[in-house]
């Protein structure tokens, strides 16, 4: 489609949903490399016009949202577990297929970067269930009173081709079901007149203004489910976490004036007092240099002389260069990096630059932060997919031929994927938990706890307890060897086998002195 048919795009009618069209339009531009138009509107409202000549255009290489989002969405980085009572791993298979989380993640970066989005699933036959994730600038929303953070009614702009034909035009899809008992399914489109006209029928035409899915009991199927970022009584926040955006709309002006400073600033500008070269200098000046001005240029291996002018004594000097690359640049890799805060990081969780010491601006976020916003996100996503999957069924029983699904959403279990902690990180718990321990603030329990979080109080105990049994299982084993000589030729066959470890092998080295302490505690036992 061409970009004159995107720039035909309606409005809505109210001008407070066109305001939050915008400003949602903006973020998703942001996070899908769109946003030059925004960096370029920006940096006309930042630089005043006679320093805007200058500059080159946006510099929109480096995307502080789209990093700290990214680096926060991992919740789908792994497919959950979904499980139900009297349901087969082949029924789940079907309800829930890895296309569906797949699909999920495109869903959570909206969710994040957004604070709310649609996700709109429906039934083609010979499709099966499909899914579309839909942004807040493609809506007109209400919300549904008895569940206020859900919308009840939904008109969704999207592009269409004509049935039959190559016509694109943009249509109104209305589904309503404010009223259950007479809910109200349209398709309209304008003219050029810029009249609304109902096309139902030429888009859905078997419809015959019915509600397009029923399920089995003949009542309205509704397939919009809105994921949040935070569970609220609202329906949407769209400005919430604005200033990651903003800001980053700001650094593109930035680093805008950072990269025409090292182009143009960075280098030391000579110039001559009461002194003139002997070679004629360049008048030919463009309209950004000082005119009348003589600028002499030269090649690295040139001589320019000079004269002084008059009976004065000239001079040759240099300006400082107007811009210092390393510490210009810092600044803003550190504005960029403090963003990270209003996109709900932690500053400690925010690391600049990259590993082993290299320098350089790029951000990323811990994997603690990471945790952390795997942490929140869990219950607001898994409330609404539950109502995915419950959705999902009741279109698989009304249209499909397989086993029934439940379609209560709190039939589902869904377990997602904990991340997995670094050595470094696992080293520091366990020596917070020694330490706790040995203080008496920390109970064997809970300190197992930490380390099995997937584990209830009562498996753990029942975990802790096999262990101490096996470990007297062990040592009675142990001595009963010991005993009879049996332990004292296997352990001198294995100090004989291993031999004396190699400089520098710690874990040989480590082994072979608990093999040699064993023999000296238990080498005597056969007497």
């Amino acid at each position: 489609m061409s970009s004159a048919f995107w720039k035909s795009r309606p409005k809505p009618e109210d001008e407070n949903v066109q305001q939050i069209w915008k400003h949602v339009q903006m973020r998703v531009d942001v996070m899908t490399g769109q946003w030059q138009e925004h960096a370029d509107e920006r940096m006309s409202e930042f630089f005043a016009p006679e320093v805007r000549e200058f500059l080159p255009p946006a510099e929109v290489s480096h995307n502080p949202a789209l990093s700290i989002i990214t680096g926060l969405s991992t919740l789908y980085d792994d497919e959950p577990t979904v499980e139900a009572e009297g349901v087969t791993p082949e029924d789940i298979a079907i309800l829930a297929p890895s296309e569906m989380w797949a699909q999920s993640q495109e869903l959570l970066d909206k969710v994040i970067s957004c604070n709310d989005c649609l996700m709109f699933t429906a039934y083609q036959e010979g499709r099966g269930v499909y899914e579309t994730v839909v942004a807040l600038n493609e809506v007109e929303v209400e919300a549904d009173p008895s569940a206020p953070d859900q919308p009840n009614y939904v008109r969704h702009l999207q592009p269409s081709r004509r049935p039959g034909t190559n016509s694109a035009e943009w249509t109104w899809t209305t589904w309503d079901l404010r009223n259950p008992q007479q809910p109200v399914f349209r398709v309209e489109t304008e003219d050029e007149q810029g009249e609304t006209v109902d096309v139902t029928a030429i888009y859905a035409p078997k419809l015959e203004g019915d509600w397009p899915y029923r399920d089995s009991s003949g009542a309205p199927i509704w397939p919009w489910v809105m994921y949040h970022r935070r569970i609220s009584p609202r329906l949407m926040t769209p400005y919430a976490g604005r200033e990651l955006f903003e800001g980053t709309l700001t650094a593109a002006s930035l680093k805008t004036y950072w990269l025409a400073g090292v182009r143009d600033g960075a280098h030391p500008q000579r110039f001559a007092l009461d002194a003139e070269a002997l070679m004629a200098g360049d008048t030919s000046l463009t309209d950004g240099q000082a005119k009348g001005a003589k600028v002499v240029r030269m090649n690295q291996m040139g001589i320019v002389q000079f004269k002084s002018v008059g009976d004065k004594s000239g001079q040759l000097s240099q300006f400082a260069p107007a811009l210092d690359p390393k510490s210009a640049g810092e600044a803003i890799a550190q504005f960029s990096a403090e963003l990270a805060v209003y996109a709900g990081v932690s500053p400690s969780d925010v690391k600049l630059g990259g590993s082993s010491g290299m320098s350089g601006y790029a951000i990323s976020i811990s994997r603690d932060g990471q945790r952390k916003e795997r942490n929140k996100l869990r219950a607001p996503m898994m409330r609404a997919d539950k109502m995915r999957l419950a959705l999902r069924a009741r279109l698989l029983n009304a249209y499909s031929s397989g086993r029934p699904l439940p379609e209560d959403p709190e039939s589902y279990r869904i377990q997602y994927a904990d991340m997995s902690k670094s050595l470094e990180e696992i080293k520091a718990a366990l020596e917070e938990a020694k330490v706790l321990r040995e203080e008496g603030l920390l109970g064997l329990v809970d300190a197992f706890l930490r380390f099995r979080p997937e584990m209830t109080r009562d498996e753990a105990i029942d975990r802790i307890v096999q262990d101490r049994l096996e470990e007297q299982v062990i040592a009675a084993r142990v001595a009963a060897m010991s005993a009879s000589g049996d332990l004292t030729v296997e352990l001198e066959a294995l100090l004989e086998q291993r031999g004396e470890p190699e400089e520098g092998d710690e874990r040989a080295g480590e082994m072979v002195a608990l093999v040699q302490a064993l023999l000296q505690q238990y080498g005597s036992g056969a007497e």
